[in-house]
């Protein structure tokens, strides 16, 4: 129910949305969310972690270049 409604906001705002679970479950050998990326049911190791931040990183330029970033004064 949570990530339908983060999903819904998403579009609704056109807001980057990375789908954590989608990553984690097609970056886990079995292709499900499981130790190799998961501390436990619900948290990521460090593994997990990285991996997200990398597709944040990924994703900062394109968000940027939506907004406009560099083109603002400091007075806006």
């Amino acid at each position: 129910a949570i990530n339908g409604a983060i999903r819904e906001l998403a579009r609704a705002y056109s807001a980057r949305l990375i789908d954590v679970k989608a990553l984690i479950d097609e970056a886990s050998p079995r292709k499900l969310a499981d130790d190799t990326l998961m501390f436990d049911h619900c948290h990521l190791n460090f593994a997990g972690n990285r991996l997200v931040a990398e597709q944040v990183c990924r994703a900062i330029p394109e968000v940027t270049r939506r907004l406009g970033a560099g083109k603002r004064t400091p007075s806006d």
